[in-house]
């Protein structure tokens, strides 16, 4: 825009662009705030107070509740798998109509190595899973006590754009 003798009027900022000082105030706080991948999430599990702690632990890092399916079972958790696809799946082993490892170990067979890649099987008897099931997940077997930290983990790194291929599961605190 122009005044009345020909020289340039520099207009307002508008309401979404920052203005410098706006700018500036970010670099002098430790840069821009750094932007997070949001993540989709099946959760399997016929337990719903189990599917609801892990949702409450996947929210603590930034995953959104809409961002997140439950599945009660196996064979409804590939019902979901055929129809949407996730950056993670958090699976139980131990459910009516098809077990998680059974699920692993179906998908595995069927050459979808791509989604097996995004499955962490969580357990309350770890040392049940067959040795086939934990070299298919690359040792993404978790004990359900003291899973919470290690699946917030998960989510932050792949919030963060990492991947949980080749992801080891540290030892959970213990006290």
């Amino acid at each position: 825009m122009k005044n009345k003798k020909g020289s340039v009027i520099p207009s307002a900022p508008s309401a979404k662009t920052p203005t410098i000082s706006k700018l500036e105030d970010k670099s002098r706080n430790g840069g821009p705030d750094k932007i997070q991948k949001q993540i989709k999430v099946l959760i399997i599990d016929d337990f719903p107070q189990i599917s609801r702690a892990v949702l409450r632990n996947l929210k603590r890092v930034g995953v959104k509740q809409e961002d997140v399916v439950l599945a009660k079972d196996g064979k409804e958790g590939l019902d979901r798998i055929a129809t949407e696809e996730f950056d993670l799946i958090i699976t139980d082993n131990q459910m009516p109509n098809m077990s998680g490892e059974v699920m692993v170990l179906r998908l595995s067979d069927e050459g979808k190595t791509e989604i097996v890649d995004k499955i962490v099987l969580q357990t309350g008897e770890p040392f049940s899973i067959m040795q086939e099931t934990k070299t298919t997940l690359s040792g993404r077997v978790l004990d359900k006590n003291g899973a919470g930290e290690q699946l917030t983990e998960i989510a932050k790194l792949l919030m963060d754009g990492g991947t949980i291929k080749g992801w080891v599961p540290k030892e959970p605190k213990t006290e």
